[in-house]
């Protein structure tokens, strides 16, 4: 009688190489100084063929340094370029920080149907929803892009 066992270990590692480089991507996270209604220019390579381009943010400057109207509404605008030759989908996430480090806001979205093709650059559009009443006192920002494939 044959005995396959002894091929269930090499079978189950070339299973799970395969499985992983299958759904590899690419973590990127830094921290930069926020600016107010300033495009500001990161130009940081992701990975190779995707580049952070810039990040907006447009904060509503409310009473008292904070925002306070219903429906007032903090957003940034994340451009990232896909200069390389493969399509990719993106996951992108900022968190706004004041001077001694409370966590005022976070926003996240990314590519849900569609991947960004080569060549093309993406303008991603973040809503600070729910907590972000102190959002205008932030003094700098987190901004982590993951890619998919």
């Amino acid at each position: 009688m044959r005995r396959p066992v002894r091929f269930l270990p090499l079978a189950t590692a070339l299973a799970l190489l395969t499985i992983g480089g299958a759904s590899a991507g690419t973590l990127f996270s830094k921290t930069y100084e926020y600016k107010a209604a300033t495009t500001l220019e990161i130009g940081a390579d992701i990975e190779p063929g995707i580049r952070l381009d810039t990040v907006r943010f447009l904060i509503p400057a409310g009473e008292g340094g904070k925002i306070s109207r219903a429906g007032d509404s903090a957003t940034a605008e994340v451009a990232i370029s896909n200069t390389g030759t493969e399509s990719r989908k993106m996951g992108v996430a900022l968190a706004l920080f004041d001077e001694g480090g409370r966590l005022l806001g976070v926003a996240s979205g990314g590519d849900k149907m569609m991947a960004l093709k080569p060549g093309r650059q993406a303008t991603y559009i973040l809503t600070f929803a729910m907590v972000n009443v102190e959002t205008p006192s932030a003094t700098r920002f987190q901004v982590s892009v993951e890619t998919k494939p």
